[in-house]
């Protein structure tokens, strides 16, 4: 008899023991669910761009993020709200419970279950980002839970960015719908897509990026370029603050030879103008062809060679060496305009990502991390920042 009583006992606790961990689980799906959609009931305080005024130069551009920054994001965001939504759902749960039962529960749930979830997989595909999320009761949990689902981004306006999920077939739906919103670090976008076939990168963003005017001092740029946007703040729940994350920028030479014509007319002395200004990327090199004129009278072409460089977190051009061709006959070099060329491209190139792309380094054409961009663009690598 007693030894049928201990073998009921056994069994009563191993079901009371699997019933505890079924509830946990579908506790901290509940809470992870919260987790995810909250943010976009609370995205109705939206944060507008800098207006672009009429006549502005605009150039395109396309920042890259790889892969291990945006799981560093997705990363930092469960770290920080799981405790906050777990605890929310713990009180929640112990509410339900008939009183003389909530200490009980209070401390055991708490002393059981130490949630998390972890990023196994984020892989680019041609819709979206193949997401998995491992989520675990407790730290050393022999039987996570693997979620899976497909992350995708919508440009939804210029300034506003939606991130959604959907579950993949035969995982557990942990989200169906929008999750967040955030905004491109610098310019407008035009539109976004997954990368899957680009080296280290996960994410494209295509931009627009006012330029300075010319004429404009390094003051003005500074005005013109800060404050770094700010993000659309999506809960009142502690969200990562905006931190400096690795990233790329692709300018394409038609951008760079948009920007030509509208530098107009530059005056290089009393008598002498450069007109018909274009720009066009060689080897390695930026070069610039003008236009010489006396007044009205052609007197030959100016070929500025200039090698592109990041200088205090900006990119710059350093000029090389500058050739006058006259009547297209003579050739002969001519330097001593060498600082006013440097100066007039660098006024507008250093204010297209200043305050808001960090430059470390710059080269010219596709690499091992981005083997996807044309072998003429200009690739920018920094540091920016993107939150929520």
């Amino acid at each position: 008899m007693i030894a049928a009583k201990n073998i009921a006992n056994a069994s009563c606790i191993h079901m009371k023991r699997r019933s505890l961990r079924t509830l946990s689980i579908l506790l901290l799906l509940v809470l992870l669910f919260s987790l995810l959609v909250k943010p976009v009931r609370a995205t109705s305080h939206t944060f507008q761009h800098p207006a672009i005024h009429h006549g502005t130069t605009l150039l395109n551009a396309v920042i890259y993020l790889p892969t291990s920054t945006l799981q560093s994001i997705f990363q930092k965001h469960i770290d920080q709200l799981v405790p906050v939504a777990f605890n929310k759902s713990i009180a929640d749960m112990v509410d339900k419970v008939p009183p003389a039962n909530q200490n009980w529960v209070s401390q055991m749930t708490t002393a059981l279950l130490q949630p998390s979830g972890a990023i196994t997989q984020l892989a680019p595909q041609t819709n979206g980002l193949a997401t998995t999320l491992r989520i675990s009761l407790y730290n050393g949990d022999p039987r996570p839970v693997d979620v899976h689902m497909l992350v995708t981004f919508t440009a939804l306006d210029a300034s506003t960015i939606q991130v959604s999920a959907q579950p993949v077939a035969g995982s557990p739906t942990l989200v169906n719908g929008p999750l967040t919103t955030f905004q491109p670090p610098v310019g407008q976008v035009s539109s976004i897509t997954t990368t899957p076939t680009c080296g280290s990168s996960a994410l494209a963003m295509h931009l627009q990026l006012p330029l300075p005017q010319s004429g404009s001092t390094n003051q003005s740029v500074a005005q013109s370029t800060a404050p770094a946007t700010t993000m659309r703040q999506a809960t009142p729940a502690p969200f990562v603050a905006p931190t400096p994350l690795n990233a790329y920028v692709e300018v394409g030479s038609a951008s760079l030879a948009s920007l030509g014509p509208s530098f107009g007319s530059v005056p290089i002395n009393g008598t002498l103008s450069a007109q018909n200004i274009r720009i066009s990327v060689q080897g390695s090199n930026i070069v610039i062809v003008s236009d010489i004129m006396l007044g009205l009278i052609p007197l030959g072409t100016a070929t500025t060679t200039l090698q592109p460089q990041a200088v205090g977190g900006n990119l710059s051009a350093h000029v090389l060496k500058t050739t006058l061709s006259l009547f297209q006959i003579f050739s002969f070099p001519v330097d001593s305009y060498n600082q006013q060329t440097e100066q007039l491209l660098n006024a507008r190139l250093s204010g297209m990502l200043a305050g808001k792309f960090n430059v470390t380094a710059v080269s010219v054409g596709s690499n091992a991390s981005l083997p996807c961009v044309a072998n003429d663009s200009l690739i920018l690598v920094g540091t920016t920042a993107i939150g929520s």
